[in-house]
């Protein structure tokens, strides 16, 4: 049913695209619809609500570059496929030393690869952990998007990561993008729910960009708005715009929010969780209002000897001064599809088991 905080929660999916109609759209992402020309059923695929929660599975980054690449991605875009193996392996190690993500990006549908004849490509540099780029850790957060213009993806090597403000070329930008992935070559899910959503949001929205991989193929449409660095999954066309409306004024959506990608899982899932108390108590939480930090972790076995962790997590409201510690622990395994067409493995998630304000 719809709620306050989000109108369009508990309405019917929307319509998507038919896989065939979506195959025409990049020819790099034939595998997004078809498996030896033989068409694929929804149904069929492993994007459909399980009993995992979406609460702590946000792709982590503190630092993240999003680069236009026009097509061709390959199944991972550093796995030489699409910059050639050399400058795949110096990218590699220049992201590992500034302990950076990249993502490719373009802008949706057959306009997105028209953008080549443009001779440069658009490129974001989301400085998404205030702490990371020097900032006092007891003030706001408050994250960062630059923008630049390049002509080659190696003039990423190029770039001085220490803090924002030091690339003379880069802009810093008073607004969000939102990276959806479609990424074909690594799980058809994406694609398939992911480029729908992508076209019709972006008719209005100009934030918005097909993406490379960003984690959680089981939540497709999975999507990443930067510079904040929350992941969603699950979002209707609708539920997208209304997440997007509430960016613009800095304010933060709960439906089917994943976490803050800056943070650790528990952390993801504890400062969701303060967020929704204060929601209960008529205080409205913004994009940028929380200090969220892991105090201790613990190893606990249960009756029959099995290992798992308890973590206790800090969060503190700025606008309010308040204060709020949560105990977590690991929920039981389930088994879950990390990539489609992967075998089921089990994994954990976190739930909160106690949380009280400081």
């Amino acid at each position: 049913m719809s709620t306050k905080r989000n109108p369009v929660a508990g309405t019917a999916p929307q319509s998507q695209t038919s896989p065939k109609a979506l195959a025409t759209e990049n020819d790099d992402d034939q595998l997004a619809t078809t498996i030896d020309q033989t068409p694929v059923a929804k149904a069929d695929l492993c994007a459909k609500p399980t009993a995992e929660k979406l609460p702590g599975t946000a792709k982590t980054a503190k630092l993240v570059l999003a680069v236009e690449y026009f097509r061709g991605w390959g199944k991972d875009i550093l796995d030489g496929e699409a910059l050639g193996k050399e400058l795949a392996g110096e990218l590699k190690k220049f992201l590992k030393t500034n302990k950076a993500e990249l993502h490719f990006i373009r802008r949706p549908g057959r306009a997105g690869q028209e953008r080549e004849q443009l001779g440069t490509r658009q490129l974001f540099i989301a400085w998404a952990d205030a702490q990371r780029a020097g900032f006092n850790p007891d003030q706001p957060y408050t994250p960062i998007l630059e923008e630049m213009q390049i002509t080659d993806v190696r003039q990423l090597l190029d770039l001085d990561l220490s803090q924002p403000g030091v690339n003379p070329q880069a802009t810093t930008v008073d607004r969000n993008i939102l990276l959806i992935c479609t990424h074909a070559r690594r799980d058809r899910c994406c694609a398939i729910f992911g480029r729908p959503v992508a076209a019709e949001v972006s008719k209005d929205y100009d934030e918005v960009w097909e993406s490379s991989h960003t984690k959680g193929h089981r939540f497709a449409p999975s999507m990443i708005l930067l510079p904040s660095n929350y992941s969603f999954g699950r979002l209707t066309s609708d539920e997208t715009r209304y997440m997007l409306d509430g960016a613009r004024t800095h304010k933060l959506t709960f439906h089917n929010n994943r976490g803050r990608g800056t943070l650790t899982p528990p952390a993801q899932v504890a400062e969701l969780e303060v967020a929704r108390r204060l929601l209960g108590l008529g205080i409205e939480p913004g994009l940028n209002d929380f200090a969220t930090h892991e105090t201790t972790v613990e190893v606990v076995r249960d009756s029959q000897g099995a290992k798992s962790k308890t973590v206790k997590v800090e969060v503190l409201h700025f606008p309010t001064q308040r204060s709020f510690r949560a105990h977590l622990t690991q929920t039981d395994p389930i088994e879950v599809l990390t990539s489609c067409g992967d075998a089921l493995k089990k994994q954990r998630g976190w739930r909160v088991k106690v949380l009280e304000e400081i």
